[in-house]
């Protein structure tokens, strides 16, 4: 297991700005965040940045996309839960033999998984666009875990559905890559370091279109040596600079890379 490195802790919610982890007990430690989930290989720590309610919401985003990519595929991409020692030795699937999707258990060797993800156009807001009409809305992105992924679901005898029941939210996964960027920013930058933009989106709060500031990369990318890869930098778009996170989730299986707008610096050069 990669060695997790450990930022200087804020001691003041990073979303929004408290410095209690409750208001009835001011001697609670705020919660520790983890930049990058820990289910999707994550090994970045921010101690002590969230109060309970932010936790609280930032922790659904979070269960939210976990439940939808990995829950039924984390034994396939090597990734072991917190609080399970061992590795399961059956997988659940869902499959339609005529009478609706009921979920069965399958051993792992018979077992069809696939790895989802959203891919989406650049940030808006990196070339000047308006809000666009609509909900935030991205193209399906599939990796299948093994070779033999349709001869697997042949021999299960019915319909196999890949994803869970629920459905896989476009617009919960935005913002669970927005309080990823939000972190990692307030991580390599400071607290007050810059202008942050994505709290609202993050809490659920009115804020301008996801898309404004939450979307893919210009140009595709290769395979990535990394389980997971993020960065920071400055970048001028339509006479602003902005700070701008590329991430990208499992990037040593091809999957999309993202672009997070997540701030502004405190002087713009003029």
């Amino acid at each position: 297991m990669t060695t997790p490195k450990v930022y200087g802790a804020p001691r003041r919610c990073i979303y929004c700005g408290d410095p209690h982890y409750t208001k009835n007990d001011s001697l609670a430690k705020l919660g520790d965040e983890h930049i990058i989930p820990l289910a999707f290989g994550g090994n970045l720590l921010l101690p002590e940045a969230s109060c309970r309610e932010c936790e609280r919401i930032t922790s659904r985003l979070e269960t939210h996309c976990i439940e939808q990519m990995v829950r039924d595929t984390r034994e396939h991409l090597g990734l072991r839960a917190r609080r399970h020692k061992r590795n399961r030795k059956t997988l659940s699937v869902s499959i339609d033999r005529g009478s609706g999707f009921q979920t069965e258990r399958v051993a792992m060797r018979d077992h069809p998984a696939a790895l989802f993800m959203f891919s989406f156009d650049p940030p808006r807001l990196l070339f000047g666009a308006s809000d666009p009409d609509g909900a935030f809305a991205g193209r399906i992105a599939m990796r299948a875990m093994t070779d033999d992924l349709g001869a697997r679901s042949m021999r299960l005898g019915g319909k196999v559905n890949l994803v869970r029941r629920g459905g896989f939210d476009a617009p919960i996964f935005g913002r669970m890559l927005a309080k990823i960027a939000h972190s990692f920013a307030t991580a390599e930058l400071g607290l007050g370091g810059f202008r942050p933009l994505l709290n609202d989106l993050i809490l659920g709060k009115p804020t301008r279109h996801a898309a404004q500031f939450v979307g893919g990369t210009f140009e595709p990318e290769a395979k990535g040596q990394e389980r997971n890869e993020i960065t920071i930098s400055l970048m001028l778009a339509v006479f602003r600079d902005y700070y701008v996170v590329r991430l990208r989730l499992f990037a040593d299986l091809e999957m999309p890379s993202y672009l997070i707008v997540a701030g502004e610096p405190l002087i713009q050069a003029p």
